[in-house]
């Protein structure tokens, strides 16, 4: 059973653009970077940090089922990201449909009435933005404090 939160709001154009210009800069930090060891164990654990987020927001879209069709193409350029032939193109699409791909996934489970997974999509994604300010030196915005307040 869902529990009760506050009605939360849909995210502006801006704020979704915000979070895709915040993770778009992660990815193109990992692809800067050299092949040490720490830097694919950093590699290794942002992406099973971005992969939970997708995987709920993935989750509460297909139960939802009326933003498939908008998902799959921000699903589609998360996925391209680590074969594209273009690193730096491939890096900021992957950033943006991010964006995009919280947005729905947002909306999906507002539409859902909050089921309990919610709060496991909360708690990856605050994780996740923490891990992209705390390890790749991305400035937290006022923006991003507001889109983080608004999704939380």
């Amino acid at each position: 059973m869902a529990k009760s939160i506050l009605a939360t709001t849909p995210l502006s154009h801006h704020h979704i653009e915000s979070l895709g210009q915040l993770f778009a800069r992660a990815f193109c930090h990992l692809k800067e970077q050299s092949v040490l060891s720490e830097q694919i164990y950093q590699k290794r654990l942002f992406f099973e940090k971005v992969h939970k987020v997708v995987g709920l927001a993935f989750t509460a879209v297909l139960v939802e089922k009326n933003s498939l069709a908008l998902f799959e193409p921000c699903l589609n350029h998360f996925l391209n990201y680590s074969i594209a032939h273009n690193p730096q193109e491939a890096a900021i699409k992957a950033g943006l449909a991010m964006g995009d791909i919280i947005s729905l996934g947002s909306d999906a489970f507002r539409t859902l009435g909050h089921p309990d997974y919610y709060f496991d999509f909360l708690a990856a994604l605050q994780d996740t933005l923490s891990y992209c300010v705390t390890e790749f030196r991305i400035p937290r915005s006022s923006t991003l404090t507001k889109v983080i307040a608004l999704i939380m």
